[in-house]
């Protein structure tokens, strides 16, 4: 069966969750017996290749810098790749990571009666409008990373999504029991330029920390340029400055690495989808320090395999309590010193794995095509 994976960005471009796991659902349905093509655009010459799995295609982008200035994203232009792309190829299935490219395969493929995936990533929050929800009514199905997103799929949509977790893979993030915590090292890997993931939150609350661990450091291993790092650094003192580093998004082998070398990764964020970040920290036995919001709460335990904070009042789409942010890095600090504590974030890992969560698309997949 044909099956086409849409992304507006790949990985290779774009060092997020989501185009990882775009990409990370091309090469499993692959593995399944499928053939199967992943979708993006980038900017340049199209680039075409085969990889494990699956064969990827990157468009050149119509998206053009000016047309920011009258609101258009590039994710909104790639709709008419994507589109173009199911009117010149047959394909049993459209499996799309973005509403935008969801809307466009379901007005391509209507005549056809081709069924299409609309994997809802994270919330719209104003952007998309009624776009969105007519991608998510006309879908074929809608799958949802957490029952905090199947709430609003069942307002937008008048029924409920599937519920399908982000797998993480296994692989990818050894688990590694033992970790230095002499000089606790705290991780985030959050994109710290979306004001939503709590940048600032997660200064404050690492300054406060330094009053109770004096030998922890902050490591932000994110894309951030010099005017964010100037402006997240202002919210700590000018003594712990030198105890924040900004490594960068790096190499994606390296992820697993920081993670395992962590003594806890932190997670600021307030209405997220899922959290992957949470997942793959589990999977190597580090314990999360995050905000109780969105679907957090429902991957980590509050004390067992992470600290939930209260978020305070949000304010331009940030949680702001820094003071309860700063005692669940404490108390994470805490559960790292148990020596069960790393066994029981794998655990919980193991739940999110792709053995786990990947048979459900593979059997999705194979429900809507047979039905087509």
């Amino acid at each position: 069966m044909r099956i086409l994976v849409t992304h507006p960005t790949s990985f290779e471009r774009v060092r997020r969750g989501t185009e990882r796991l775009a990409e990370e659902t091309a090469a499993f349905l692959g593995s399944c017996g499928h053939d199967v093509t992943f979708l993006a655009c980038r900017p340049g010459a199209e680039k075409v290749e085969r990889r494990p799995g699956f064969r990827l295609i990157e468009r050149k982008s119509l998206w053009r810098p000016w047309m920011r200035r009258c609101g258009v994203h590039e994710f909104m232009t790639f709709g008419l790749q994507a589109g173009a792309e199911l009117a010149r190829e047959h394909y049993d299935l459209a499996y799309c990571y973005s509403f935008v490219d969801a809307a466009a395969a379901r007005v391509v493929t209507g005549t056809r009666k081709t069924p299409v995936v609309m994997v809802v990533n994270g919330l719209p929050l104003g952007r998309g409008g009624p776009l969105f929800r007519y991608a998510a009514r006309a879908a074929s199905e809608v799958v949802v990373f957490s029952e905090f997103v199947n709430q609003f799929v069942l307002a937008w949509r008048g029924r409920r999504g599937v519920v399908i977790p982000a797998p993480v893979d296994l692989n990818q993030f050894p688990f590694q029991p033992a970790r230095d915590l002499r000089s606790p090292r705290i991780l985030c890997t959050a994109a710290l330029d979306d004001p939503r993931k709590g940048g600032r939150l997660t200064m404050r609350a690492f300054n406060l920390l330094k009053q109770r661990v004096p030998g922890a450091t902050l490591q932000v291993a994110s894309r951030a340029d010099a005017d964010l790092q100037s402006n997240l650094l202002s919210m700590i003192d000018e003594p712990h400055r030198k105890d924040v580093m900004f490594t960068g998004d790096g190499r994606r082998e390296d992820l697993a690495r920081l993670y395992a070398e962590a003594a806890v990764t932190v997670l600021a964020s307030v209405n997220e989808a899922f959290g992957m970040v949470v997942t793959e920290s589990m999977a190597t036995g580090t314990p999360v320090a995050a905000v109780r919001h969105g679907a957090l709460p429902e991957i980590i335990t509050d004390g067992v395999t992470g600290c939930l904070a209260d978020p305070g009042p949000i304010v331009e789409s940030a949680a702001t309590n820094a003071e309860a942010l700063s005692a669940a890095m404490y108390g994470a600090l805490e559960l790292a010193r148990k020596p069960e504590t790393a066994r029981l974030c794998r655990q919980t890992a193991e739940r999110f794995s792709w053995t786990a969560a990947g048979p459900l698309m593979d059997q999705l997949c194979r429900r809507l095509i047979g039905a087509g």
